[in-house]
C-alpha cells in the first residue's frame, strides 16, 4: 500500500506540475492576445485618423477649387451681363436711327 500511495502522490504531483505549466502557458497566450489586440487596435485607429486627416484636407481642397471655379464663372457672367447691358442702349439707338431713315 505504501508503494501505491507513493505512486499516487507522485502522479498527483506530476499532474500538479502539468497543470501549473498549462496555466503558465495560458497566461502567456492571454498576454500575447491582449498585446496583439492592443497593437492592432492602435494601428487601426491610427489608420482611420490618417484617413480622416487626408479626407479633410481633400475636402478643403475640393471645396476651395469649386469655389474658385464658381467665382470665375460668376465673374465671366457679370462681365457678359455688363457688356450686354451696355450693348442694349446702343442697339436701341441703332434701331431708332434705322427707323428714322425708313420714314
Amino acid at each position: 500500500k505504501i508503494g501505491q500511495l507513493s505512486y499516487l502522490v507522485d502522479s498527483v504531483q506530476n499532474r500538479h506540475k502539468d497543470i501549473e505549466k498549462s496555466l503558465s502557458l495560458i497566461d502567456q497566450m492571454e498576454t500575447a492576445i491582449v498585446e496583439k489586440l492592443d497593437n492592432e487596435t492602435d494601428s487601426f485607429v491610427s489608420s482611420v485618423d490618417n484617413l480622416i486627416t487626408y479626407l479633410q484636407a481633400r475636402k478643403t481642397d475640393i471645396v476651395s477649387r469649386l469655389d474658385r471655379i464658381a467665382n470665375t464663372k460668376l465673374t465671366r457672367l457679370a462681365q457678359q451681363r455688363k457688356q450686354l447691358e451696355t450693348d442694349l442702349p446702343c442697339l436701341e439707338k441703332s434701331v431708332n436711327v434705322s427707323r428714322s431713315f425708313l420714314k
